[in-house]
């Protein structure tokens, strides 16, 4: 289990975290560093329209990608 995360860990989860397909104990990691970071926080917003990018994706064009 990972008790708290600096912002390079927590950068790294951040992709899946917005996916929500983080374990519940890693999530409850990030969302601590989260609560005390603004420069993560700010990441996650850039990264909050993910899914729906993602979604709009044939699987053509991410087999692409």
């Amino acid at each position: 289990m990972i008790d708290t995360m600096d912002c390079a860990q927590a950068r790294i989860s951040l992709g899946v975290y917005v996916l929500g397909a983080l374990e519940p104990a890693e999530r409850a990691a990030v969302d601590g560093h989260l609560a005390t970071c603004e420069g993560c926080r700010a990441e996650l917003a850039d990264l909050e329209g993910l899914p729906a990018v993602l979604a709009s994706l044939s699987t053509e064009d991410a087999v692409a990608l």
